[in-house]
């Protein structure tokens, strides 16, 4: 096991000083406290459970109820993934300078933002970036059979916090074998027994997760409904999943998510890393330089199995590859300095893109705040209360969408996210107390749906109407998202 001593000057040094750069980095994210989609829904007890992550359910239960809190929830979340970093970049021996880079290279990856982007599970998921992190320093370090134990203990509560999390654990174990061959402390053959054992405590760790999931869900009488599965595509036809995979892979590297093209460039320190392995270790660099690939590549491995593509939150592991490139590279004098530019590059790259995402969805809050005052505003002058009544908003608006779908959720529009989903914008005006209202339900919007359609649209103040006690609003021509059939 990785002896940490947080109190060495040049450790609590680099400690301050990430802490320090995160907090400029994600400022915006902090203070402003902006909703995120998925945010406005403040029981999510059963459907966290339906989808698998029970331990992030348990949490909210009993440690950390909802609804989120401003300023504290981003702290802890905050935290808890400089903890990890510090963690991880301890345990693949980076010091001094170095030290703070690793972990400002893990910090300010781009990915993190689209995990703390959903404020309302980020500091559960930043619990898991750690849980995740010691597991895998535990099943790399094999101590005992009490200690393994609590490495799947841990391993099992960081999947059921986000199961991707097990791509991670896989990722930072083979990163813990390539840097003790590289530094001599372990040959080809002992890491190799070494990482198959690992590898496989994780994958009995999943398999207990599976099964606990499922007795779970039927403690509580739900159906299964994991994350993962509802992306992943049908396999039938072989050839047509071939193409696919071909495609989205070429997708995302043609056009990545805003500010995974960072992903790209370490194609860099890859292939130096590489050209270096073969010239300083020639025979032993094969069994590394597989390793190494096999790292880089984990991240996509859901562009193959996805046929839309994968929502760049599933890719919790890219900071953790970037790391690994870093400190495996740190291992070699004569690439030392041109090491620590190049991820500085990094660095300075992802605190650019974090600020932009998180400025841009301050930006597009502020846009439907405006929308939704217009709309009480108008409602209001033709004499119409929003507030206590069921409403029913038929369409969408994208006038406060500030970036592309390639963005995930940031500087999306409620008003227009899943094509107009009135359950999400009635709850968001309730949030920001617009006004106190009540989504209408499927026998409600059967009686006036002929009304609807003959409706002009938003902003035409005639597209608000009131029937039989129901607030009837039209932004667009064309039907959002109903969760029943009409």
């Amino acid at each position: 096991m990785i002896k940490i001593n947080l109190l060495k000057n040049a450790n609590l040094l680099a400690f301050i000083s990430c802490f320090a750069i995160s907090i400029y980095c994600y400022w915006g994210w902090l203070y402003d406290g902006t909703l995120n989609i998925d945010g406005e829904f403040t029981n999510n007890f059963y459907q966290t459970i339906t989808l698998g992550r029970w331990f992030h359910t348990f949490l909210r239960h009993y440690f950390l109820p909802e609804p989120f809190s401003l300023y504290i929830t981003p702290l802890i979340a905050l935290s808890f993934i400089i903890i990890s970093a510090f963690i991880i970049c301890r345990s693949l021996k980076l010091e001094s300078y170095e030290l703070l880079i690793g972990m400002l290279v893990f910090i300010t990856f781009p990915q993190i933002s689209y995990q703390l982007e959903f404020l309302n599970q980020a500091d559960t998921v930043g619990i898991a970036f750690l849980l995740a992190a010691i597991s895998a320093i535990i099943f790399h370090s094999q101590k005992n059979r009490i200690v393994i134990f609590s490495g799947i203990v841990l391993s099992i509560l960081s999947m059921a916090i986000y199961q991707t999390f097990v791509t991670y654990i896989i990722a930072f174990v083979i990163g813990l074998q390539i840097n003790s061959i590289i530094r001599n402390e372990k040959n080809i053959r002992e890491s190799f027994y070494s990482s198959c054992l690992s590898l496989s405590l994780i994958a009995l760790s999943t398999l207990i997760y599976l099964l606990l999931t499922k007795a779970i869900k039927h403690y509580f009488s739900l159906e299964s409904n994991e994350y993962i599965s509802n992306y992943i595509q049908n396999a039938s036809d072989i050839k047509w999943l071939v193409k696919s995979a071909i495609d989205n892979i070429y997708n995302f590297y043609n056009n990545p998510p805003t500010g995974l093209n960072l992903y790209k460039w370490l194609l860099i320190p890859l292939l130096i890393l590489m050209f270096t392995l073969t010239y300083k270790l020639k025979t032993r660099s094969i069994y590394l330089i597989s390793s190494i690939i096999f790292i880089y590549i984990l991240p996509v491995i859901f562009i193959v199995v996805v046929g839309s593509g994968a929502p760049p939150r599933l890719f919790v592991l890219m900071p953790i590859v970037a790391v690994i490139l870093f400190s495996c590279l740190s291992n070699f004098r004569s690439i030392k300095y041109l090491n620590c530019m190049f991820f500085l590059f990094i660095i300075f790259n992802g605190v650019s893109t974090s600020k932009n995402l998180f400025l841009n969805d301050t930006l597009a809050r502020q846009k439907d705040i405006s929308l939704a005052k217009e709309i009480s505003y108008t409602s209001q002058t033709k004499g119409i209360s929003l507030n206590g009544k069921y409403i029913y908003i038929y369409g969408s608006n994208d006038s406060g969408n500030m970036l592309s779908m390639s963005a995930d959720t940031f500087g999306k529009s409620f008003f227009w996210w899943d094509g107009g989903n009135y359950f999400r914008m009635v709850a968001f005006m309730n949030y920001y107390g617009i006004c106190n209202c009540k989504p209408a339900n499927k026998e409600q919007i059967e009686k006036i749906y002929p009304i609807v359609k003959s409706l002009p649209s938003w902003p035409n103040p005639d597209s608000i109407a009131e029937i039989n006690g129901l607030v009837i609003i039209k932004l667009s021509e064309k039907k959002g998202w109903l969760p029943f059939n009409i």
